[in-house]
């Protein structure tokens, strides 16, 4: 079951996410986007779900009956066109297509498109409807949806520009155009707006640095700062 909230009254109430066969889904859900007066979300182990708020109904996207090719998902996200896309754990990125009431998918992997991991975690506005794609253990990847092609940015141990780690765990693009990106292992790697990069790690004896390697989360309120959430604290 999911989870709402009021502003007003400060009230949590459950929302029961029933399957196919009338079971309760407890499967984990991984991301949520509101969207008009649909609410979609990304799960582990039960695909992508979208409830209606008004008649209080939901379908169910999975494997097999849909053109979905995962069940498991690390993330949901809404670009700024107001595309839906899913981060895959097994199957790469996917593109929620809309056209009246029909949902088909379109799916960006490592056969198809370029990228270098199937494994997709975060994803991220860039120029000219492009996106930037992070992976686990295949770095950083800036796609075109249209063409379907990337340009890839990975780990080089002898090469202190480059990025700092290929296990992507988060990205921020800036209002200024800024790209941040976190890391599984080797802290934040920025860059504005093309490489090379420069990598920003936790140093456990010098004061001002990030207090952790492990990158969760970003948050930008302005050009001028940026708060960055690690397994150590913001």
């Amino acid at each position: 079951e999911a989870v709402s909230g009021s502003e007003i009254s400060g009230v949590l109430s459950k929302v029961p996410l029933l399957l196919p066969d009338g079971s309760a889904m407890n499967n984990t859900v991984t991301g949520i986007v509101l969207q008009g007066d649909e609410v979609w979300f990304s799960t582990r182990g039960k695909g992508i779900g979208q409830y209606r708020l008004a008649e209080k109904s939901i379908t169910w996207y999975m494997p097999g009956n849909s053109g979905l090719e995962d069940d498991t998902f690390n993330m949901m996200a809404v670009d700024r066109q107001g595309v839906l896309w899913g981060g895959g754990q097994n199957h790469g990125l996917v593109q929620v297509l809309r056209q009246g009431n029909s949902v088909s998918f379109r799916h960006y992997n490592t056969t198809n498109s370029g990228l270098a991991a199937d494994d997709v975690m975060a994803v991220a506005d860039a120029d000219n409807g492009r996106l930037w794609v992070g992976t686990w253990n295949g770095g950083l990847a800036l796609l075109d949806p249209i063409t379907g092609k990337t340009e890839l940015y990975r780990q080089r141990a002898d090469d202190p520009h480059a990025l700092a780690s290929d296990i992507v765990m988060e990205i921020i693009r800036t209002r200024d155009g800024q790209v941040w990106v976190g890391t599984f292992d080797h802290g934040v790697s920025w860059f504005d707006p093309s490489p090379p990069f420069r990598t920003y790690r936790a140093k456990p004896n010098e004061s001002g640095g990030l207090p952790g390697n492990l990158i969760w989360s970003f948050a930008s309120a302005n050009e001028k700062s940026l708060w960055i959430g690690s397994s150590k604290g913001p």
